[in-house]
């Protein structure tokens, strides 16, 4: 399933970035005017497969590794801030972070105001890497690597997000993570750090491997979706995945409307009957184009 991400010319030309675009941010509105989104080109530093965070103690934007020319890792973070005026800068740090990466996936935590990294690559044909890092912002920006027992294999393209209960959930990538369908949690409170792998027996058939997918966290209903990516080269997917992030655990299968079916039916009788790890497929109406 391996493949790097390529930067495009657009890519490698401009960076563009969507905003919700209200009075206090770029520029007045009426009174009687509704905030709406549009898209602003801000001059971001010009790179593919990095990973960017939002610091909300601080109001800014963070950015981290991506390629540049010739596919050649950037180290170098950048911080987009909002005054006086919108505008990139580098985000000076301690010289002891992770070296030239791209395809990292990365969270805020905000609790403990640090940024975390975990795999990523350096060059094309590796397998990626299973590290895991932290920047505190407090004061002056500072890299750690942190410890852990167990764990995914090394991977990049994963996406992770960091849920209400402080843990990081992860999913999917490439490299050495290619053929991996299982869930990854780490609790961040615990007093040692260890990964948990979540099986298709435990929380329900999933939506198998994948890389370059998109994913996002819903505090309110407490669960991660899990849209598209690629199985294998060229291969996009359209499906929508819910996995709820707390007990029960579960996946679930959000279908095009052309495409519901039941995904129960390949379950144990067992698992069917489970009250925390039933899955309920859901339909929508209509799909991003493929």
């Amino acid at each position: 399933m391996s493949r790097a991400t390529l930067p495009t010319a657009s890519a490698a030309a401009r960076v563009f970035v969507a905003a919700l675009l209200s009075a206090a941010v770029f520029q007045p509105l009426p009174a009687a005017a509704q905030p709406q989104v549009r898209w602003r080109e801000l001059g971001a530093p010009a790179r593919s497969d990095g990973a960017m965070v939002w610091d909300s103690r601080r109001g800014r934007a963070l950015l981290f590794g991506g390629d540049g020319a010739f596919w050649v890792p950037y180290r170098s973070p950048w911080q987009f801030l909002r005054s006086p005026r919108p505008h990139w800068e580098p985000l000076a740090t301690t010289p002891d972070g992770p070296p030239l990466r791209s395809g990292m996936s990365a969270v805020y935590d905000s609790v403990g105001d640090r940024v975390l990294l975990f795999g990523g690559r350096v060059t094309l044909d590796e397998t990626g890497t299973d590290e895991l890092w932290q920047l505190r912002l407090d004061g002056q920006p500072r890299w750690l690597q942190l410890s852990y027992a167990g764990g995914p294999s090394p991977r990049y393209d994963a996406t992770m997000i960091l849920d209400r209960d402080r843990r990081l959930v992860l999913f999917g990538g490439d490299g050495g993570g290619g053929d991996d369908d299982a869930v990854w949690l780490l609790p961040l409170d615990a007093p040692a750090l260890q990964w948990q792998k979540l099986d298709a027996h435990q929380i329900g058939l999933g939506p198998g491997p994948r890389t370059r997918h998109g994913a996002a966290y819903s505090a309110t209903a407490h669960c991660m979706l899990v849209f598209g990516g690629e199985q294998r080269l060229f291969e996009p997917l359209r499906g929508l995945v819910r996995y709820a992030t707390c007990p029960p655990l579960s996946n679930a299968r959000i279908h095009p409307a052309d495409e519901v079916l039941s995904r129960t039916s390949a379950m144990p009788a067992s698992q069917k009957n489970h009250p925390s790890r039933v899955m309920a497929p859901l339909t929508a109406s209509g799909a991003p184009p493929t």
